[in-house]
């Protein structure tokens, strides 16, 4: 498990807490994995919109998909297929990512904010929120094959990674 970069550590608040970890799977699919919890600042997390650009990738494409997982339930990601803007090469990569909290999950910042908006004035509470990215060398739902691999990772992965999460 990796910690911060150094740029992480000069823009983000202190408390912002981060997971970077790679997994693999018998089929060779390599998945790398950033979770990011805010703090009690709401710089913590931002679009990867903002960031992808300015890191020097291209985004192609990008939608809402849901995934199905083992459990019967399904998960809004938001997928996109982006390339390197340097690169020659026309490869496309798959990055995707959703927030998620302890009673909702979703896939669109806006809606993130909306539901934190409304926990403030109605439910009198802050919602602390985790943003989950994941990258790999293939876009995730460009075939019924690569949908099912995403729906088998995220299966296994969630449950790990968000013990406490509520059945929704």
């Amino acid at each position: 498990m990796a910690s911060r970069s150094l740029g992480e550590a000069d823009l983000l608040p202190s408390d912002t807490r981060i997971m970077k970890c790679n997994y693999s799977d018998v089929l060779g699919n390599a998945w790398r994995v950033s979770v990011v919890v805010n703090g009690r600042s709401r710089q913590s997390i931002h679009r990867p919109e903002i960031c992808l650009p300015a890191q020097g990738w291209s985004i192609e494409r990008g939608h809402v998909t849901s995934f199905e997982l083992a459990d019967g339930t399904s998960l809004p990601v938001h997928c996109m297929d982006i390339r390197p803007r340097s690169s020659a090469s026309h490869g496309r990569f798959g990055h995707a990512y959703f927030f998620i909290n302890p009673r909702q999950t979703a896939a669109s910042h806006f809606k993130r904010i909306m539901i934190s908006v409304a926990d403030r004035a109605f439910a009198r509470r802050v919602t602390r929120w985790a943003m989950v990215t994941i990258s790999a060398d293939e876009p995730f739902d460009t075939s019924d094959r690569r949908r099912a691999e995403m729906s088998e990772f995220l299966g296994a992965f969630l449950p790990m990674a968000f013990p406490e999460k509520e059945k929704e």
